[in-house]
């Protein structure tokens, strides 16, 4: 494996990583929710919100050469 792709590989996996807890936060979410369990139902949207943001600030492309 040349060294090149060691990092896209690692950002691919951790992307996958994220959108897995993504996926699973959601749908304890709505299970919680569901059996009214409030407080885990809430935690478990909040915790779903909170890797909605960071993946959408990881995705975000870069405006210009200081990526701002």
């Amino acid at each position: 494996m040349s060294p090149e792709t060691r990092p896209d590989r690692l950002q691919s996996v951790g992307r996958f990583g994220l959108r897995a807890l993504r996926i699973a936060a959601s749908t304890l979410s709505i299970v919680e929710l569901l059996r009214s369990d409030w407080t885990g139902g809430i935690a478990s949207g909040l915790a779903w919100l909170v890797f909605l943001q960071v993946e959408r600030t990881i995705n975000r492309p870069s405006h210009g050469p200081s990526g701002t």
